[in-house]
C-alpha cells in the first residue's frame, strides 16, 4: 500500500495467494470491495470452505496504480 491513501468506511479488502498492491494518492469511497481470486466452482460433493486447493489461474494479482 502506497503512500496517500484514503479508505472509506465499510471498506473490505481481501487478499489469498495473490497480491494487492495499491499505488499512492489513492482514495476509495464508502463500501468498496476488493478481492483477489475465486473460490473454485468445479469441485462437486465437498463443502465449499473444505475445499482448499486453489487454481492459480483464478488467483490474479490486482493493482490500482498512482493517482485512481
Amino acid at each position: 500500500i502506497g503512500d496517500h491513501i484514503y479508505v472509506g468506511p465499510g471498506a473490505v479488502f481481501y487478499s489469498t495467494i495473490a497480491q494487492l498492491k495499491i499505488g499512492n494518492y489513492v482514495t476509495f469511497g464508502p463500501n468498496v470491495t476488493i478481492e483477489t481470486g475465486e473460490h473454485r466452482s468445479d469441485v462437486i460433493g465437498e463443502y465449499m470452505s473444505l475445499v482448499v486447493d486453489k487454481i492459480l489461474s483464478n488467483d490474479q494479482d490486482v493493482r490500482i496504480e498512482d493517482d485512481v
